[in-house]
């Protein structure tokens, strides 16, 4: 995960039959501000392709036809010492998150470093030769696949049921995909000549406790997203009286536009000349048309929201801010361009700008 962006997308479309593995994500509880959000970047890019089954990163030639994108061709495993604590609960929902513990006895560095993973090799390459001769015999390999999923969520709901009972039907397709992981088992018991609930039965109950706590951290992060709309209007407020940011009307003329709103309000001062409107820092432009809303670019906004500190909203990278904005209710979608739903283009002046169009009850009670 120390990679560049682009070796993770080559790495990611390179193999299509085995999962890949991208180790590791470096973070700890005194990471830089600038770490989290690197590692909360890749994490997007890679989370949210795999779970829309979509390109990476759309990509275009010198005359904007669209080049051939890569894409997750497999199960991406990624290894992390800890999660960004600002990740989206949509990612989330995507995910099945095995938190491990040391202390539990689940992860020994040591023994693995000193040499005990070479000494897996053998073993594990030996299941692997039996497991693809297993299914090399089956006389329909899909059928197969398909019980060993419905075995395998037959003998894990007992034990999600007993952490989880009241799940939502988010947390129930985290759980389904859970399973058909854990179907897994039911191949390597059949190449080493066991039972599925001969392993189920070690690894069941550790992970049912594990989506229990991604659970709870999905609740967090949902409730934290409800803030998010509060938290952008307190923001916007605090820079337009402070004025680092001010109100600029459809014809990108700086002067109070809103109505009801004196000119502190919106960041504004008369220059020296009495006749004409001072503003600082990034513009807002009223659109009385357009809601009303006050639109502003996702660069600028996020500046904005950076600058505060407020820890709601401070930990968003351009690329992923206007999804969450659009799911906590503080822009108004757009309606006529299905691929990019969070921003509009608007006609401001001479200029066709791309802006969000914050909701300005957010900002003001008006």
């Amino acid at each position: 995960m120390n990679s560049t962006i682009t070796d993770i997308e080559c790495a990611l479309d390179f193999e299509g039959d085995m999962p890949i593995l991208l180790d590791d994500i470096p973070l700890t509880r005194v990471s830089s501000a600038a770490e989290v959000r690197d590692m909360e970047k890749k994490l997007e890019l890679v989370i949210r392709a795999a779970g829309n089954a979509t390109e990476l990163k759309g990509r275009r030639n010198r005359d904007l036809t669209a080049k051939p994108g890569n894409r997750v061709r497999s199960i991406p495993v990624i290894a992390a010492q800890m999660l960004p604590p600002s990740l989206q609960e949509s990612l989330y929902r995507r995910s099945v998150v095995a938190y491990l513990s040391r202390d539990g006895g689940e992860v020994d560095w040591r023994w693995y470093k000193n040499g005990g993973g070479q000494m897996l090799s053998a073993p594990l390459r030996a299941l692997g030769d039996r497991i693809i001769a297993h299914l090399h015999s089956q006389h329909n390999a899909n059928a197969y696949l398909e019980q060993l999923e419905a075995e395998a969520s037959r003998q894990f709901t007992p034990y999600i049921n007993n952490v989880l009972p009241e799940r939502s039907d988010t947390m129930e397709g985290v759980a389904t995909a859970a399973a058909a992981m854990l179907a897994g088992l039911g191949l390597v018991a059949a190449a080493a000549g066991l039972a599925m609930s001969d392993l189920m039965t070690v690894v069941a109950e550790p992970l049912a406790s594990s989506l229990a706590r991604q659970a709870a951290r999905m609740e967090e992060q949902n409730t934290a997203q409800g803030d998010v709309a509060t938290a952008v209007g307190e923001v916007l407020r605090t820079a337009l009286f402070h004025k680092r940011a001010h109100v600029r009307d459809a014809r990108g003329i700086s002067r109070p536009a809103v109505p009801g709103r004196v000119e502190q309000d919106q960041g504004l001062t008369y220059r020296h000349d009495r006749k004409t409107w001072d503003g600082k820092g990034p513009a807002m432009y009223w659109l009385p048309e357009r809601g009303p809303a006050l639109g502003i670019s996702t660069k600028n906004l996020n500046m904005l929201l950076k600058a505060s500190g407020d820890p709601r909203v401070n930990s968003y990278v351009d690329r992923s801010l206007p999804e969450a904005l659009l799911q906590a209710g503080a822009i108004h979608r757009n309606e006529s361009q299905k691929d990019r739903v969070a921003s509009h283009r608007v006609r401001v002046g001479s200029d066709n700008l791309r802006l969000l169009l914050i909701k300005p009850e957010l900002v003001w009670d008006l």
